[in-house]
């Protein structure tokens, strides 16, 4: 920052505008979905019918499969949500569409290679105009399920 000498009454209200500019100035851009896309955790968009419109870079990794195989599919048909966890996942999907984003909640899925992984899904509805136009979904992966029924995390 640097001094300009200027009339009394205006001089820490012009040398505080000057620093709120200069940092302005040295503030680097965000690209917010080049965020999204690197995010730590999977994020994925669903359409108000359910079908899979973006999945970020770690959706893919957890998941194993590159996002042109499952873009545009319903994610009731993509194989991914175990069996015993569809009603739990079509139940959630229904209730957000009403607009309400409801409490995290767990479920089973399976990677492109068949393992079986247990996530916890943050959802919430997207709104424009006042109306659901889809779902937001954030996954945090919690561990692999074993034969046995037990989850383990890689930690």
């Amino acid at each position: 920052m640097f001094l300009i000498e200027l009339p009394r009454e205006n001089s820490c209200k012009t040398l505080i505008l000057m620093e709120e500019k200069e940092k302005k100035d040295s503030a680097p851009e965000i690209d917010y979905g080049e965020m999204i896309e690197q995010a730590p955790d999977p994020i994925v968009v669903l359409d108000n019918l359910g079908f899979i419109k973006y999945m970020n870079s770690t959706a893919e990794l957890i998941s194993g499969y590159r996002r042109e195989e499952l873009l545009g599919k319903h994610f009731a048909q993509t194989g991914v949500v175990a069996p015993a966890s569809m009603p739990k996942a079509v139940k959630e999907f229904a209730q957000t569409m009403t607009g309400y984003p409801g409490a995290p909640y767990r479920l089973e899925m399976f990677r492109k290679d068949r393992k079986p992984i247990v996530v916890e899904i943050n959802h919430k509805p997207i709104m424009r105009e006042g109306k659901v136009v889809g779902v937001n979904l954030i996954l945090r992966y919690v561990g692999y399920k074993t034969p046995d029924g037990r989850i383990e995390s890689q930690d």
